[in-house]
């Protein structure tokens, strides 16, 4: 299992993007992220 909390993501200062992501991908478990 992985898990991630509270991810944030700006392509700038003061600009976010992605704000308090959290994610948890179980065993086996597949996740696509496309940017």
């Amino acid at each position: 299992m992985i898990e991630a909390k509270n991810i944030n993501f700006a392509y700038r200062r003061g600009i976010p993007v992605l704000t308090d992501i959290n994610c948890t991908i179980g065993n086996g478990g597949f996740v696509g992220l496309l940017g």
